[in-house]
């Protein structure tokens, strides 16, 4: 930080001088921080075990001849193509994959930072929506949709009751009449 010229307070806070006999100094409350006012209203969390997460990265197909459709995209254990198709089970190839060295590093990166990731959001107040994404993709997109759904309910103000319609008052009369 020195060389940076850089001075954090958050990392090392300046030192206090030694409490005075004559005027103590009083005793700090505890505050309970309250959740940060944010546009971020949720993180969706997809958990995903390791091995399971390398053979999905593992055994993905694609056709040479019909790249650009998403379609041409298969995978030897989760989504295999089609067996009654030897003309497209003969032209697929190992999908190209220029990440693929990486990934061990990106997963465990994320597993070291994780905690950290979490406290961070818990500032802002129950925004994590942890999902298992181990199932099958319908599923997980049915949990996604789910937990984003339950977060606009939890974010959408009440609407006010109507107020009901005040009767009208009626008017009395006090007529008095002649005494006889």
């Amino acid at each position: 930080q020195k060389l940076a010229g850089v001075h954090d307070v958050h990392v090392h806070p300046a030192p206090q001088p030694p409490p005075s006999r004559l005027a103590p100094v009083p005793p700090e409350d505890e505050v309970v921080a309250e959740a940060l006012p944010s546009a971020l209203c949720l993180h969706v969390r997809l958990h995903v075990d390791k091995e399971i997460s390398l053979r999905r990265r593992v055994g993905r197909l694609v056709d040479p001849e019909d790249a650009q459709n998403v379609n041409a995209s298969f995978h030897l254990e989760f989504d295999p193509p089609p067996e009654d198709d030897t003309a497209l089970c003969a032209r697929l190839v190992k999908a190209p994959d220029p990440d693929n060295a990486d990934l061990l590093t990106r997963i465990s990166s994320y597993s070291d930072e994780r905690a950290l990731l979490t406290s961070w959001l818990s500032r802002f107040g129950g925004i994590l929506a942890p999902i298992d994404a181990t199932d099958v993709i319908e599923t997980v997109f049915d949990s996604v949709n789910a937990a984003v759904e339950q977060r606009i309910l939890a974010l959408t103000p009440p609407e006010p009751e109507p107020e009901p319609e005040a009767e009208p008052e009626e008017e009395t009369v006090e007529v008095e009449l002649p005494a006889e």
